[in-house]
């Protein structure tokens, strides 16, 4: 977290990351979240892979997303597919793989609008 600060660069992980803690340490509980984002009209970050986001729980009981990364409030771009404590609640894939050596895994997410 002290590199992110430093540098002002990273990841929408790291930028997550960086908001969790923020949150945290002011006792707004928060959640970290992954998906995909749909850059749209508005030029949005985090296309091209995975995508990291937090939510925050409002005093009115209602969680809301905010996208560090675009400085944005989460919207109808944001696909949610995971929500955790942070990114090893919820990492793509997670477990033993028992085969040949030789494999590839693809993954293809088609949004419309």
């Amino acid at each position: 977290m002290d590199e992110v600060l430093a540098h002002r660069r990273g990841v929408c992980q790291d930028f997550a990351h960086v908001m969790l803690a923020a949150c945290r340490v002011n006792g707004v509980p928060s959640r970290y979240v992954s998906g995909y984002v749909y850059p749209g009209d508005e030029g949005l970050r985090g296309d091209a892979a995975m995508h990291a986001w937090i939510e925050c729980l409002l005093p009115s009981g209602v969680w809301c997303g905010f996208d560090p990364t675009n400085n944005v409030l989460a919207s109808e771009h944001h696909v949610k597919v995971h929500v955790g404590r942070d990114y090893a609640d919820v990492v793509p894939t997670k477990g033993v793989y028992r085969g040949p050596g030789k494999h590839r895994m693809r993954v293809s997410v088609s949004i419309t609008h």
